[in-house]
């Protein structure tokens, strides 16, 4: 019986070396995955504050270049609004200025009118004048001759 005991411890102590060999073996092999995790984990943490880093500057230009746009568009609105004013302006002016000029082109053709007028009535007078001179002198003469005669 101490032989089959002694058959017993050998075969449970090389069991054990064993067990001891595959936990080594387990325990290296743990250590190093553990090793690869760290790193692959390290590795996207690098590469995650890269993107972070790229992201944050890429919003930061992105939100100056929204901030001048927003200034541009205001000053474009602002001339915008100036010029509509002035083109208000000036049409309005033209308006008048169109209005003056009809009124002024009626004011000529009146004196135009009243031109013609006073030229047909100095005509007439002058004709009326040549004809009581002609009359005039014909009175004249022949009081003249009547004169004369006597």
């Amino acid at each position: 019986m101490e032989e089959s005991l002694k058959q017993e411890i050998a075969r449970l102590e090389e069991q054990l070396a064993e067990q001891k060999n595959i936990l080594e073996m387990t325990s290296e092999e743990n250590a190093s995955l553990k090793k690869e995790l760290e790193e692959k984990e390290e590795g996207k943490k690098v590469a995650s504050e890269d993107k972070f880093s790229k992201l944050k500057v890429i919003y930061g230009k992105l939100r100056e270049e929204h901030i001048q746009l927003l200034r541009g568009n205001a000053e474009v609105k602002q001339k915008l609004n100036a010029s509509e004013k002035a083109r208000k302006e000036c049409t309005e002016t033209n308006e008048n200025l169109s209005q003056e000029l009809q009124a002024k082109t009626n004011e000529l053709e009146e004196v135009q009118k009243q031109h013609e007028q006073e030229e047909n009535a100095r005509k007439l007078a002058e004709a009326t004048v040549e004809q009581l001179r002609i009359e005039h002198d014909e009175k004249v003469s022949s009081i003249y001759v009547y004169i004369h005669i006597q």
